[in-house]
């Protein structure tokens, strides 16, 4: 848009000078080249502002492909403008005698303002063509009465030598440019509103993620501390009923300890929001005795077991007792899932754990555990979702 309202400007400076330049003309050659310069200016404002409208219908197109269109639609104007250049020697659009004396060529009607006609019509033909593929209403509009004022006013000219309004189509482009930058000033500014919009919605989806994690994790949290706290609820009623027994005492407390210990672990964990937000954990690997592990995992749960009357039967076949891994981490699933065998088991039935150590490779061993229960288990569809968060099955129990 401002590289045609530049060409305007040229346009009308040209028109401006070259007037001037004729009316105070002494010199011959002075006022034929004045001359020469304004009739080679005259079809120029229509033929740019026709390029405008190309490119505003064509916008979508390749910058190869719209050079290619501007290049035809010029061929006319470079023509006509060769034409106007060997006036001085062919006398074709204007002659201008010794005496100063100035005369319409045979050409000046029929090409020279049959150029601005042509401009002018192609421009309007193409608006009206192509009407719904210039984007904003105005630009239609404007260019619409642009050219047709424009074509009205060579005619005006022509029955009017006299009137010299053959350029009084400037007024709409005028009007334009103000309205052309008010609306890019307007386009800027919704641009900007909604690049903020953009950033306020990636911030508040980042809340939102963070939030989500928190509760989330705090959920899984809750359940995790359940099940230490449980034991250690039963070991402490179990300790006061047999407060006379120092050794049943003395296993009680240990066993508390034990319940104490991974209960302070889950705590500590919750207790680190700058990781839950992150949404990362970070792994603490040190060396554990696996059959020890084993053993203080049926502690924690043993008044769970002793409530229903279940048995807790344990296996550990390993060659590598000691394994290092985040014993935390190992807890937290066993915990899940036993506490759900108790949950599902009716009493008197029975859950095992067995670990055991499928190979040893260059450092890295693989160990299975297998929980299993006499409960009421569960459906084959419901193993597909059994890892979802929060899943269980749609039973009445």
């Amino acid at each position: 848009f401002y590289l045609v309202l530049i060409f305007s400007m040229v346009s009308a400076l040209i028109d401006i000078i070259s007037s001037s330049a004729m009316n105070g003309a002494k010199n011959w050659w002075f006022y034929e080249i004045a001359m020469t310069i304004y009739v080679v200016s005259m079809p120029l404002l229509a033929a740019t502002w026709v390029g405008y409208a190309y490119v505003l219908i064509h916008q979508d197109a390749t910058p190869e492909k719209l050079r290619k269109g501007l290049s035809v639609m010029l061929i006319p104007y470079i023509v006509y403008a060769c034409l106007v250049v060997s006036n001085p020697v062919t006398n074709l659009f204007f002659k201008l005698s010794k005496t100063m004396e100035y005369k319409r060529g045979i050409l000046f009607m029929p090409v020279g303002v049959g150029s601005i006609m042509l401009y002018s019509g192609m421009g309007l033909l193409l608006v009206l063509i192509y009407w719904k593929r210039i984007t904003h209403r105005f630009h239609a509009i404007l260019l619409t009465t642009f050219f047709a004022i424009t074509a009205a006013f060579t005619w005006v000219q022509l029955a009017h030598p006299g009137w010299l309004i053959i350029n009084a189509s400037y007024a709409v482009i005028y009007v334009w440019c103000d309205v052309a930058i008010e609306d890019q000033c307007r386009r800027a500014l919704y641009q900007e509103i909604s690049r903020k919009n953009e950033e306020l919605k990636v911030a508040a989806d980042k809340a939102e993620a963070a939030a989500h994690a928190k509760t989330e994790f705090l959920s899984r949290m809750s359940h995790d501390i359940r099940t230490p706290m449980n034991a250690i609820m039963g070991f402490s009623a179990m300790a006061e009923k047999h407060i006379h027994e120092p050794e049943k005492v003395l296993d009680c407390l240990k066993k508390l300890n034990i319940s104490g210990e991974h209960l302070l672990k889950l705590i500590n964990n919750v207790l680190d929001m700058a990781r839950i937000e992150s949404g990362k954990a970070e792994l603490v690997i040190e060396p554990h005795h696996i059959p020890t592990e084993v053993a203080n995992m049926q502690h924690i749960f043993q008044a769970d077991l002793s409530r229903k009357k279940l048995r807790f039967l344990t296996s550990v076949e390993v060659d590598n007792e000691v394994a290092y891994y985040d014993l935390l981490r190992m807890n937290q699933i066993e915990l899940n899932l036993i506490s759900n065998a108790i949950k599902y088991t009716p009493e008197g039935g029975t859950i095992s754990y067995s670990i055991r150590q499928l190979d040893l490779k260059e450092g890295l061993a693989t160990y299975e555990g297998c929980i299993s229960d006499t409960g009421i288990g569960m459906s084959p569809e419901f193993v597909s979702v059994v890892f979802d968060a929060f899943e269980r099955e749609h039973n009445t129990t």
